[in-house]
């Protein structure tokens, strides 16, 4: 990924990402009925999200994705505690 994001800051040509949806939504979709709140943790640039969106009867939605590309990565793999 950060190889793509170094390419694309470079030229403004990215990747193309193929998405497929992940085994939970496939069992979600032929399991539940009705309208779903749904809550991502961790929804980087929001490919599986957009998935369920388009597959799922979703009511409520919410994307919580607390990384920083500006952050240093030492930041990133402290432990805390």
């Amino acid at each position: 990924m950060a190889i793509n994001y170094s390419i694309g800051r470079s030229t403004g040509y990215k990747f193309q990402r193929v998405t497929y949806s992940r085994p939970s939504t496939l069992f979600v979709k032929d399991r539940l009925e009705g309208s779903l709140r749904v809550i991502e943790i961790g929804c980087a640039a929001g490919h599986n999200a957009s998935d369920m969106l388009k597959k799922l009867n979703v009511s409520e939605f919410f994307a919580v994705d607390p990384y920083n590309m500006e952050a240093p990565a030492t930041t990133i793999t402290q432990r805390h505690g």
